[in-house]
């Protein structure tokens, strides 16, 4: 998004963490091996599981090293770009479509006065049992 400054009548750009991390997708290519590996990652969720590339492809990747791992505030997936070094495709995979699922679940919103640390492990447990298990339907709805 542009608009004139009123004072100086230059124009003057306005970006965003989401217009930034969809920008850098869009007109570079990946120059490094974790920018690689999460390109990959992202275009294999999308093939192998619509739904969750879906997810992931919405959501733009930064990195930072102000979290060990990989973490999300519902607007940015943040990564670490050491952890996600060591990690493989398949675990970039999982822990991309995790974080994502977060955002989906609107698990921040849903937090209300519980207790912090139990919320997030319960959160991280629903999750993970989703993904493990192909994210099944309940029946009797």
């Amino acid at each position: 998004m542009t608009f004139r400054n009123l004072r100086t009548g230059r124009r003057k750009c306005a970006t965003s963490y989401r217009s930034r991390a969809i920008e850098s997708i869009v007109t570079a290519a990946p120059v490094d091996e974790i920018g690689r590996k999460i390109a990959i990652a992202r275009t294999r969720l999308m093939m192998e599981r619509p739904f969750l590339g879906a997810l992931v492809a919405h959501l733009p990747i930064l990195p930072t090293t102000r979290c060990r791992g990989v973490a999300t505030d519902a607007r940015v997936i943040h990564y670490n770009p050491h952890f996600l070094g060591e990690l493989t495709l398949t675990e970039t995979q999982f822990v991309l479509a995790h974080e994502a699922l977060h955002c989906a679940l609107n698990h921040f919103a849903r937090r209300g006065s519980r207790l912090t640390a139990r919320w997030n492990a319960a959160c991280d447990h629903a999750v993970n049992q989703m993904l493990l298990n192909g994210i099944k339907r309940d029946a009797t709805l």
